[in-house]
């Protein structure tokens, strides 16, 4: 926790602070089982599961690729490798965007609670 996270903290009173919870940002680990729990779970574990695949079957083609006897073999072992390594990224990519998208949701909830229980403090001072 940075020193801002902890000014935030100490101006909070107890029981916002309890409501909102830690503020520090949860774990690599912790973010992906976080998108496991959400409506693509299914769709995010199938990636998961490609991603290493993909990633094993470039270098599988890399060293094929290397043994390859002439060029019409090479061509295809490194067409195997480039359609490996993209579709390994492109994965990884989409599965660390949806980490980030699930972080940023988290903080908006954060504000919305805030922003409620401030409208609460208005309405009762007011009426």
């Amino acid at each position: 926790m940075n020193e801002l996270d902890q000014k935030i903290q100490a101006a909070l009173p107890a029981d916002e602070a309890v409501a909102l919870g830690p503020l520090d940002e949860p774990s690599v680990w912790q973010q992906f089982t976080e998108t496991l729990k959400g409506r693509m779970r299914w769709l995010i574990l199938g990636t998961s599961i490609l991603m290493p695949a993909f990633g094993i079957f470039a270098v599988v083609s890399a060293i094929c690729f290397f043994r390859a006897d002439n060029v019409r073999e090479m061509l295809a072992w490194a067409g195997g490798f480039g359609l490996g390594l993209v579709a390994a990224t492109a994965a990884r990519l989409w599965v660390w965007m949806l980490m980030h998208h699930y972080g940023l949701l988290r903080e908006i909830k954060r504000v919305e609670l805030q922003l409620a229980r401030l409208a609460t403090r208005i309405k009762a001072t007011a009426g």
